[in-house]
């Protein structure tokens, strides 16, 4: 792969991570606790429809793109010489990933049956800006383990 192409796809996987983990982020301190100085009513209910539609919007895009260019990493830095913790390593990246993902969306979906669930959206979204730490600081001892030049070379 080129090497422009490989840091591109590399920026652009970054960018996604950034904007889900750092929108989930803004949520939780910021939107979600000043909320309460909102008046019950319509004009609440409406910032918090318009809110979740384009904040939908953004962590769909982003596990899209998190999933297409995470594939291409994966080929991109496979190489036979890579240290056998390297696997386990990714395979825990991607269960804390799937996690993530699934909290994301099971707190978007707009559904009834997922009321009681969503009725808990501040734990949840605590929940899932501990595993976008958690899955940064793997994927940064992937980035290490992958050797001095990492993945990007190849």
């Amino acid at each position: 792969m080129p090497p422009a192409v490989a840091v591109i796809n590399h920026w652009l996987h970054l960018a996604a991570a950034v904007a889900a983990v750092g929108g989930t982020l803004c949520l939780r301190l910021a939107v979600h606790p000043g909320l309460k100085f909102l008046p019950e009513g319509e004009g609440r209910a409406g910032f918090e429809r318009t809110v979740r539609r384009k904040f939908t919007v953004l962590i769909t895009h982003s596990i899209a793109l998190l999933i297409l260019t995470g594939l291409v990493n994966v080929m991109r830095v496979y190489r036979p010489d890579l240290p056998s913790l390297y696997w386990p390593l990714l395979l825990v990246k991607l269960l804390l990933v799937a996690g993530l993902f699934a909290i994301a969306l099971l707190l978007l979906i707009p559904s009834e049956a997922l009321e009681g669930f969503q009725a808990r959206r501040p734990f949840w979204m605590t929940v899932n800006i501990v595993l976008g730490l958690a899955v940064l600081l793997v994927s940064a001892w992937l980035r290490m383990l992958s050797g001095p030049e990492g993945p990007a070379v190849g």
